[in-house]
């Protein structure tokens, strides 16, 4: 009795998969079918290559400027952390 429910489930499952199968592969060609952006609604470029090389080279001067305050606060941390460490071990 208990394998033939086994087996019943089994089949079940196998038939829920395949028409989940078909759905999907139904609605994949759906999606690929459709005409999602018309070539005459295409925006405008507004920015030239050049001004995305600025742009680059502005936010790369940037991130060194965060970088190097990064650096000096992290020595702080280290300076003080080494410190108070000192005056802990030299009970001062």
């Amino acid at each position: 009795m208990q394998n033939i429910l086994y087996e019943r489930q089994d089949n079940l499952n196998s038939v829920t998969r395949g028409v989940a199968t078909s759905l999907f592969l139904c609605h994949i060609r759906w999606v690929v079918n459709q005409d999602h952006m018309p070539n005459n609604n295409r925006p405008e470029i507004l920015l030239s290559t050049a001004d995305h090389w600025e742009d680059i080279k502005i936010r790369w001067e940037i991130h060194q400027y965060e970088v190097q305050r990064l650096r000096h606060d992290l020595a702080i941390v280290g300076n003080t952390i080494a410190d108070k460490a000192f005056y802990n071990m030299t009970d001062r």
